[in-house]
């Protein structure tokens, strides 16, 4: 059963990416705000995916706690999860990551010439 779930949450989540990938195209031109509320929509869509196919929900404790205005959250990234997540719980989030990952093809390909890298520094760095 846990196998035809997550065959059945394969394809819808492929069928809704390709279709919003292709539906989504003229929004490249537009503003990075429209850009990032469509994004924000795949993530949502996803995240309903996941519920309906797997039983995968969410409950979110300590909104009270965040700033009005902007902040960091440092979240522990723990599964793929978190990266659909954000843009929902966080709205207008923008994403970190460690220069490190520049380093594997995929995602140096897909982040060329976005400086939202860090260098991790280790502990003698730091003194």
């Amino acid at each position: 059963m846990i196998l035809l779930r997550a065959l059945v949450y394969q394809i819808a989540f492929l069928a809704w990416t390709a279709a919003l990938g292709i539906l989504g195209l003229p929004l490249l031109l537009g503003t990075r705000r429209r850009v990032m509320r469509f994004g924000t929509f795949w993530s949502a869509g996803t995240l309903a995916i996941l519920k309906a196919c797997c039983g995968l929900g969410y409950e979110l404790r300590g909104r009270e706690h965040l700033p009005a205005g902007a902040a960091i959250i440092a979240m522990k990234h723990q599964s793929a999860w978190d990266t659909f997540a954000a843009p929902v719980l966080f709205i207008d989030s923008a994403s970190v990551i460690k220069r490190e990952l520049g380093w594997k093809p995929r995602y140096a390909s897909a982040r060329e010439g976005v400086p939202d890298a860090v260098a991790r520094l280790s502990a003698a760095q730091l003194k």
